[in-house]
């Protein structure tokens, strides 16, 4: 790493000054060495008594001994002890030969451990995971998959309380996780477990717990009479130090450090303490010193505790304290322009809660170490550093791999893409709207989609035969089946669709959507990126199940660095409200495909009367979590179900929909707020009886496609303020589920005024809605005149899961 001392110096410059200078980096993290401290929200660093051993296991005997039978959906997860990374550990593993396995929820419960007379408990171990680094539990359970404590009063076998903790964990080394919990008073008994149900466990990957224990403090808890942390290594970057610390009668801190010069980007041999100095003073560095730590040092008459907040040594200042155990992982970004010339600088930022060791770390481009070869860019952000080429790049993909490890322990090895070559200018330049409308050339497009779209003997086994037919069914968008495993492929299906007037979203890459290879995305973007007819890149299908948030956003990211005129989309089923599988992936694409799939033989209702709900609920459900959780425009454009199953080859029973419900669903979801639909599924597949099989059924499908392309000049039209809820005059005002049986939503185009309903209900209902100012109403589908019971209000009358919708004027 080049510029390492003169950057020393020029900060050593800068902070020559009476007071303590502003800091140019802050960081936080663990100490490289501490006793009898812990960490205090409100007060930072403290001293406490050593806790008692509460509950601990080494691994090194069988899981029986100290944990319950583990919980273990599939059989696809074999539960054992043995070394890994030279750790003796708790180790869940995927030994099946298969390539995908699905539902592998999995959790172990500890056998319960007495709390009785304790009031906290201190929980760490460390984690290592090959199967994602975010570990979520499963909206459908097949039993008690969280990460959490829970606590038993005496003699009782439910617990009264829960405590829910996360588990942060890395492919590469084990990630130390601290948690502390208060112990409910009346708290006899407890017991942990550890469990996930996302992603799902693959062919071989690995979870892996070790340096496992529970502690706690009991009522007779005192203050050590003596305490120390020492610091992490920082860079010396000048000699003022100050302490922001609290420190009550009977009560003292002291303050020494210990100098190293550099060696290759890490601390050299350390000096000997320094004497101790109080909460402000300066330095008195060793020749040569580059590096600097700290000891504090903790005495009480253990009636009170000294706190420190923050430290601050030269340029450089310790605060935040997130663990006294976990180090945080840095990041790094690619923050030059993508797509790039061929002679631009690389220009990277480090993201870190500690310094990096450049002597273990490394920069890869394209699998070069070109550590020595970035260069650190002097300025006030001391994160940035660039690589000037010594050739012009190539044209095409490139990868930065940074593999980085920090002085308090922290990893990353993450995977960085960037693309050289002209930015793509032709059209369609795509976008959304502000309420989620994709823009196409900044004209508003309202997708009418199907997925699975493949050549069969219904086509004569052409694109261009299925397009054109499609684009006269009122069809305008879709999705491949699955992915094409060649650029060639996918080619010929992209320009087959442009030839005939039709968009489609592809697959970013030829490894399929779940892919965790960003060369691999990258390189399948680049191929097709000229491709007119492509409006999106479908980046993951059932997402929560095999790809982490980070790893979405990570592909989002390099499908714009290549292509930034299209956008992304992901799909996944949206479980619910309280625990939606979208929320925590709502800032990972700009497109959600809500997998609404409710009919089974297992409807939540008799005679599937919750699908349509089922279908308004997901709806909702998507465009809270975009309220809640997004950081600009989302839209949602939801996958209906159109498809059935034979019992004797999908063992979930998928039922085709009733005569009535396709339409129904598909109006309900636009009615609550979609901003386009797509049907699921078109072509022929193993185990579905799909809508092209059944003639009756691709031609309600059809007629349902060609109202919604009749009606895109108002579901495109920007959104205007919406009338009354209806109120309905004759029937049961609400549902057997207490929901209310009918929804509507009022649009306005240039030309007209058009009122869409949908009965969401099994029940026949008559619905009064106030239009105010509106004196006629056509009804539309087939047309006809619709007489209003007074002016400004139509009453409607519905048979079960009826649609109608009404011109107004």
């Amino acid at each position: 790493m080049k510029n390492l001392v003169s950057l020393t110096c020029l900060l050593a410059l800068l902070s020559s000054c009476v007071h303590a200078p502003k800091p140019l980096m802050t960081y936080a993290g663990k100490p490289d060495d501490a006793k009898n401290v812990c960490l205090s929200d409100e007060q930072g660093i403290i001293a406490v008594s050593e806790p008692v051993p509460v509950f601990t296991d080494d691994f090194n005997g069988t899981l029986t001994e100290k944990w319950q039978p583990p919980l273990n959906h599939a059989n696809l997860v074999t539960f054992k002890t043995g070394l890994i990374d030279g750790k003796q550990a708790m180790i869940w593993i995927n030994e099946q030969e298969k390539d995908i396995a699905y539902d592998t929820e999995t959790a172990i419960a500890s056998n319960p451990f007495s709390v009785a007379n304790l009031y906290d408990l201190q929980l760490t171990y460390a984690a290592k995971s090959t199967v994602g680094n975010v570990l979520r539990n499963s909206i459908i359970h097949y039993g008690d998959v969280d990460f959490k404590i829970s606590w038993y009063r005496k003699g009782e076998t439910m617990p009264f309380k829960e405590d829910v903790f996360d588990c942060e964990s890395s492919p590469d080394a084990f990630i130390i996780n601290a948690h502390s919990f208060t112990v409910p008073a009346e708290a006899d008994t407890a017991i942990l477990r550890f469990g996930f149900g996302r992603p799902n466990f693959q062919k071989g990957q690995i979870f892996a717990i070790a340096d496992f224990q529970i502690t706690g403090y009991g009522s007779g808890h005192r203050i050590a009479s003596n305490s120390f942390f020492v610091t992490s290594p920082i860079l010396l970057t000048g000699n003022e130090f100050c302490a922001d610390a609290t420190i009550p009668n009977g009560t003292s801190l002291s303050f020494s450090f210990a100098y190293a010069a550099d060696d290759n980007g890490a601390p050299g041999p350390w000096s000997n303490w320094s004497a101790p100095m109080a909460t402000k003073g300066k330095l008195t560095p060793t020749p040569n010193a580059a590096w600097v730590k700290c000891k504090v040092a903790y005495t009480s008459d253990g009636n009170a505790t000294a706190a420190v907040k923050s430290l601050t040594i030269g340029r450089r200042t310790l605060s935040n304290w997130s663990s006294l155990h976990a180090p945080i992982s840095p990041d790094v970004t690619i923050t030059s322009p993508s797509p790039a010339t061929a002679v631009a600088p690389v220009i990277i930022k480090l993201t870190t809660q500690s310094e990096i060791n450049w002597k273990t770390s490394q920069l890869l481009l394209d699998g070069t170490d070109m550590t020595a070869q970035f260069s650190h860019l002097p300025s006030f952000d001391d994160g940035v550093y660039q690589l000037v080429p010594a050739e012009p790049f190539t044209k095409g993909v490139h990868e930065i791999v940074a593999k980085l490890n920090t002085m308090d322990g922290a990893i990353l090895n993450k995977q960085c893409i960037f693309f050289v070559g002209e930015r793509r200018a032709t059209s369609p330049q795509v976008s959304l709207r502000h309420d989620g409308m994709m823009l196409i050339d900044g004209k508003p497009f309202f997708p009418i989609g199907l997925y699975v779209l493949k050549k069969h003997k219904g086509n004569n086994n052409d694109f261009d035969t299925m397009f054109k037919d499609l684009r006269s069914r009122g069809f305008n968008f879709g999705r491949e089946v699955g992915w094409f495993q060649s650029a060639e492929a996918a080619r010929a299906f992209a320009l087959a669709a442009e030839r005939n007037d039709y968009k489609v979203f592809m697959t970013a890459g030829f490894k399929g959507a779940n892919t965790q290879d960003l060369k691999v995305v990258a390189d399948g973007v680049a191929a097709l990126q000229d491709c007119k007819s492509i409006l999106m890149w479908y980046l993951g299908d059932d997402t929560s199940q095999h790809n982490t948030t980070e790893i979405l956003r990570l592909k989002h990211d390099t499908v714009k660095a290549i292509d930034p005129g299209r956008i992304t989309v992901q799909a996944d089923s949206v479980g619910g409200i309280e625990n939606s599988n979208y929320r925590p992936y709502v800032n990972c694409t700009d497109v959600f495909h809500p997998e609404v799939y409710p009919l089974r033989n297992f409807a939540p209702e008799k005679d599937h009367m919750g699908c349509v709900f089922k279908t308004i609920a997901d709806t909702d459900c998507a465009l809270y979590d975009i309220k809640l959780a997004a950081d600009g425009p989302r839209g949602v454009q939801p996958i209906i179900q159109f498809f059935g199953s034979k019992d004797t080859e999908y063992k979930a029973g998928w039922n085709f929909n009733h005569p009535g419900e396709v339409r129904a669903m598909s109006y309900a979801t636009i009615i609550r707020g979609a901003t386009g639909i797509t049907w699921y599924c078109y072509g022929p597949m193993s185990q579905y009886i799909t809508a092209t099989t059944l003639p009756d059924r691709w031609e309600e499908l059809t007629n349902v496609a060609r109202e919604l392309d009749s009606l895109l000049d108002v579901l495109t039209a920007e959104p205007i303020p919406q009338p009354a809820a209806p109120v309905i005059i004759k029937g049961s005002p609400v549902d057997k589920a207490n929901r209310p049986p009918v929804y509507i939503l009022l649009k306005r185009s240039e030309k007209r005024t058009v009122l869409m309903t949908v009965n969401a209900s099994v029940n026949d209902v008559t619905a009064k809605i106030t239009l105010p100012g509106v004196t006629a109403a056509t009804e539309l589908f087939p047309t006809k005149d619709f007489s209003l019971a007074a002016p400004g209000v139509l009453e409607i009358p519905f048979t079960k899961f009826q649609v109608r919708v009404f011109e107004v004027r």
